[in-house]
This record gives structure tokens, C-alpha cells and sequence, in this order.
């Protein structure tokens, strides 16, 4: 499930002209199709005359902000991805961000990795599901496989989780945003922690219920070390992505722990009330 980049449109919120064409020039530079919006009304109007797949917006910008913006845009399309970018990259202002809905935040001055690599993981999510097919109560669905960590391996394992979580009835925040980006950090976790020479096999076991989703890794090598995951919300490192994406897994999750040694990575997401597309 390879990602057809010139099928994928982003839509660039930023109402410093410098910075919009640096992010238009470097996406098309990726393959990407990119639109481009000076102000968050401007966007507003590209979103209901493009299908977009991603937005990327500033934060701080007159008239509407970035995070007013991002309630407007889920008014439209509840699932949309917003990855947010600032140069005022307080713990504060990315949790508002979070709690507004932005998928992942980059802050400024910002390397062009960073700001792929997010919209990359944006792009990721499965497609929203709208009809999900509420089991029994009290089932419980599982699913388990052995991987050697691979991008295009998580891309269908997050479809196949998604549809998992979905056929329980969660609600499609959940199903397309909350737990897959917890399972694409952990499994981008062990790929970036590996080398191609000796990748080590992580087995994942995912059990979906009624009430809870817990996502369960376990590998041989040091992969889910704890020390890459701070105790204090503040102690992330916001310049850092890799930093930030363990701190957005954590803000989705009910609870994540690794274990002593690093073999093991545990989430839980407990499921919430359901929302409407």
C-alpha cells in the first residue's frame, strides 16, 4: 500500500508569503499536489473547492488563528489530518493545538524532514470509516502478526487495525486518528531503532473490546527504551519530532508504558463517546 503522492493534496496555511512557497516548493519537490491559503478564510474556501488530504497551518495569524481554524475545518471534515507548525512551540500551545484536534505539530525554525516526515504520518491514516458495524457486547477481537519494521508494512497493518477497532463500534476519531497514530509511533519506533543490516522482529498483539483498545509490542532489542519516554509532559523536547511524536501517542492514549529493558511497548485507548462524521 504504497502512497501515490501525485493523487495526495496539501493544503498550506500560512499568512507569511515566504514560508507558504518554501512548503509548496518542497512538497511539489516531494511529489505531492499543494494548494496554498494566505489566511484561514482563504483556506476555508480551499477546502470546499478541493479535496484535500492534509493540512498544514500556522498557528498565529490575523483575524482567525490556526487554532480556531482547525475547529472550522473538523466542522467540514471531522477527519481531517491538520499538522500544526509555530514558532511559538510552548508545551501550552501545543496541547491547545491537540485539544482542538491538530493530528501533529511541528515547531519553527523547522528542517525539512520534520515537516515531511509529519505530513507523512498524516497521510498514513486510514481512511475514515462511516459506517461502523457495532458487534455483540462483550466481544473481544484480536490481532497478532510478527513484522520487520517496514513503512509500507505499518500502512496496511494500520488499515487492518482500523478496520478492527471500526467492526467494534468506536467512534471514527478513534478508528482513523487515535489509534492508529499511537500504533504508526510505535512501529516507526522500532524501524528507526533498527538497522536494515539486522532489523529484530516485533511481534504486536491488539486487542480490540467493547471498552478499551490495548496495543501490545514486544521486540528483543532495547526498541521501547523508557527513557525515551519522559515522565513529565514538559520534559518533551518540541524541537525534536521524534520527541513530539512520543508526546502526541501519550496525549492519545489512556495509558503508555514500556517495560524495564525495552523489550515491550503497551498502550490503551479507552473508547470514548461516539462521534458523528
Amino acid at each position: 500500500m504504497s502512497l501515490d503522492r501525485a493523487n495526495k493534496i496539501i493544503l498550506i496555511v500560512d499568512d507569511e508569503e515566504e514560508i507558504r512557497h518554501l512548503l509548496d516548493r518542497l512538497f511539489r519537490k516531494e511529489g505531492f499536489a499543494t494548494i496554498t491559503a494566505k489566511d484561514a478564510m482563504d483556506a476555508l474556501m480551499q477546502l470546499q473547492d478541493h479535496d484535500v488530504d492534509l493540512v498544514i497551518t500556522d498557528i498565529r495569524m490575523p483575524g482567525m488563528d490556526g487554532l480556531e481554524l482547525i475547529s472550522q475545518i473538523h466542522e467540514i471534515k471531522p477527519q481531517m489530518p491538520v499538522v500544526v507548525i509555530s514558532g511559538y512551540g510552548s508545551l501550552d500551545t501545543v496541547l491547545d493545538a491537540v485539544d482542538k484536534g491538530a493530528f501533529f505539530f511541528v515547531s519553527k525554525p523547522f528542517n525539512q524532514n520534520s515537516i515531511i516526515d509529519a505530513a507523512m504520518k498524516g497521510l498514513r491514516l486510514p481512511q475514515p470509516f462511516h459506517e461502523p458495524s457495532l458487534s455483540p457486547p462483550g466481544a473481544t477481537l484480536t490481532v497478532s502478526f510478527s513484522f520487520q519494521p517496514d513503512v509500507e508494512l505499518i500502512s496496511k497493518a494500520n488499515h487492518m487495525i482500523s478496520s478492527v477497532v471500526n467492526l467494534m463500534g468506536y467512534p471514527t476519531s478513534q478508528c482513523n486518528i487515535a489509534v492508529p497514530f499511537v500504533t504508526d509511533e510505535l512501529m516507526m519506533m522500532g524501524m528507526r531503532q533498527s538497522t536494515p543490516e539486522s532489523r529484530d522482529t516485533i511481534t504486536a498483539s491488539i486487542k480490540v473490546a467493547t471498552d478499551e483498545t490495548v496495543l501490545s509490542f514486544q521486540s528483543a532489542k532495547k526498541v521501547f527504551e523508557r527513557r525515551l519516554l519522559p515522565k513529565d509532559m514538559s520534559d518533551f523536547d518540541l524541537g525534536d519530532p521524534e520527541s513530539v511524536g512520543l508526546m502526541m501517542a501519550r496525549r492519545y492514549s489512556d495509558s503508555l508504558e514500556f517495560a524495564e529493558g525495552g523489550g515491550a511497548a503497551v498502550a490503551v485507548i479507552r473508547r470514548k463517546p461516539h462521534d458523528h462524521p
